[in-house]
Parts: C-alpha cells; structure tokens; sequence
C-alpha cells in the first residue's frame, strides 16, 4: 500500500488546487483555453529538463514509493508528471490569487 500513498497525496492536493480555482474562478474556470496552454507549455519544459536529469543519471527514483506507472523510463514514474502539473498549476493559481 505505501507504493500508492504518494499518488494519493498528490492526487488529493491536486483536486485542492481544482477546487481553489472553481471557487475564487482564477484561472481555468474562466479562461481554460489558456490556463491549458501555460500548463502544458510549462510542464512540458519540466519533464525535458527531467529526462535530461535522467540521460545524464542526476535524477534517479526510489521504487519503493511510487506506483509502478512509468511515463517513459523507470526514473520517470507517473507520479513526477502529476507533481509538475500540481506545481505548475498551484503557481499559476498563486500568480493569479496575487494579481
């Protein structure tokens, strides 16, 4: 089960961010068009600058703690693609919370 418990913690405080942005309707509730594009574009250059991590054997995943869903290699588990998001998105909220 402890495979699991960051999924779910990542999972869960995801649904947070959703949730903050439904409510105060700061990015993607109003304009999803573009809140997509920046999410997108920014997770993008996160995921190249890890595969680069990884080429370079920088980056490297402990297996006892995350699911066994990989996205490209081992090192890239699915968890890393959900916490990018989850990072670019709660900045994207905190610029738009600011402002």
């Amino acid at each position: 089960m402890q495979r699991y418990y960051y999924l779910i913690f990542l999972s869960f405080s995801l649904s947070g961010l959703v949730f903050a942005d439904w409510k105060w309707k700061l990015a993607f509730f109003p304009r999803y068009r573009r809140t997509l594009l920046v999410l997108a574009c920014s997770v993008g250059f996160f995921l190249l600058w890890d595969i680069t991590g990884i080429y370079l054997d920088v980056f490297h995943t402990n297996q006892a703690w995350v699911s066994g869903l990989h996205v490209f290699t081992p090192d890239l588990p699915i968890e890393e693609f959900i916490f990018l998001t989850f990072l670019s998105y709660f900045s994207l909220l905190a610029w738009r919370r600011i402002k």
